[in-house]
């Protein structure tokens, strides 16, 4: 009864020496997951700002609108106060005279 014997030559490998050892996992599986919760994060930052970008350039515009709406009025009060067209509504629509006799300035004291 004859054995058979198989030679592995000393510089031949097995799959057990192929694995890293079990250090050097942990290492670049935190490298890794460490990679992914900074992308995330990343990510993340990048959409927040592009939102606050949105919403700045939102409220800007509806302040500028504002504004607008806001100087537009100050104009209609101005034309509405002026002297000329009070007087035209006064002699046309009223019917009123103008008195001769009128003040051209009024003062007002502050003595009692």
């Amino acid at each position: 009864m004859s054995k058979k014997f198989k030679f592995v030559p000393p510089s031949a490998t097995t799959q057990e020496d192929d694995a890293p050892p079990k250090g050097k996992r942990w290492q670049v599986f935190g490298v890794l997951f460490l990679a992914s919760i900074l992308t995330i994060l990343y990510v993340n930052n990048s959409i927040r700002i592009n939102e606050l970008l949105r919403d700045r350039d939102r409220l800007r515009h509806n302040l500028d609108s504002v504004q607008t709406s806001a100087h537009g009025i100050q104009m209609h009060i101005i034309r509405s106060q002026s002297a000329e067209r009070i007087d035209s509504i006064a002699r046309f629509s009223l019917r009123m005279t103008r008195n001769p006799n009128a003040p051209k300035l009024i003062t007002i004291s502050d003595k009692k």
